[in-house]
This record gives C-alpha cells, structure tokens and sequence, in this order.
C-alpha cells in the first residue's frame, strides 16, 4: 500500500450531498483506472477537516513499511545463512587460463562469432575501399560485381 488519494478543498463544495457526490465520481475514476481499494481521504487545509485521518494514515502506513522492512532484512539474514551453511564461506577455486581458454572457444563456437568477424571485416573493408578507391576502379570493380551476381542469379 503506497497510494493515498487526498480530495482536498472539500470545503469548497457547499453541501454534504455535493462532497458524497464528488467523492462517488472520485472512486468511480480511480476504480476504473486499476486503483481499486485505495483509499481517498477529503482534506481542508484551510478548516483542517480530514487533516487528522490523513496523518493517523501516513503515520499507520510509515509504521507497517518500518515493520515489513525489519521482516526482510531479517529473511535475507537467514537466507544468507543457510546459503553459507551449504556453500561455504571459502574463496571459490579460480579457473585456470586452460579452463578460461577451452570456455572462449566454446562460447565462440556456439555463437558464431568468427563466421561474423569475417562478415564485418569483409564488409567494412568493402565499404572502404568504395568510400577511397579512385572512381574509374571503382566503376570496373562495381561492373565486376553486377556481372558475378547475375552469373549467380542465372544458376
């Protein structure tokens, strides 16, 4: 519970029958949002009308937040506990660098990681190299390329 609704200036609407009204309407919006259940307090902080609910509230909900998080510290205590009851507290054993190394090809493997290098490599260097080239090479070499790729389409 972290969401109060305060109506303030309640003692702006001239009856009773106005602030049970406005109220209603109040509710209607907030439960129609997903905020069923939240509690609307109606202040006036000029006549001090509901100022007091309004702090018995924070006061309530301040005292049950301090209450929940000496709980939880309390479980993470304990937790950590059994964990070191069945882990340990000792240094975990390091891998050595024929672990490390076996673990990067393993995972470079599996991943593809080289077949993609070269695909950057072959493409940044393609880029550059039509980015820099002089332009009557780059026009033989951009012909070069339409003619192998419509050699491969024909295939």
């Amino acid at each position: 519970e972290t969401t109060i609704v305060v109506m303030n200036q309640i003692d702006r609407l001239a009856t009773e029958a106005d602030r049970q009204t406005a109220l209603t309407d109040l509710r209607r919006i907030l439960d129609r949002e997903g905020l069923t259940g939240v509690p609307i307090i109606a202040t006036s902080a000029r006549s001090g009308r509901g100022l007091d609910d309004l702090r018995a509230e924070i006061s309530r909900r301040t005292v049950a937040k301090d209450a929940a998080v000496t709980r939880l510290t309390a479980e993470v205590r304990t937790a950590a506990r059994e964990l070191a009851e069945i882990g340990g507290t000792s240094e975990p054993r390091g891998l050595t660098s024929e672990d490390r190394e076996q673990l990067i090809t393993a995972l470079e493997a599996g991943t593809g990681s080289a077949q993609i290098a070269q695909s950057v490599e072959f493409a940044t260097a393609t880029a550059g190299t039509a980015a820099t080239d002089w332009p009557p090479f780059g026009l033989i070499a951009r012909g070069r390329r339409r003619r192998a790729d419509q050699e491969l389409d024909s295939t």
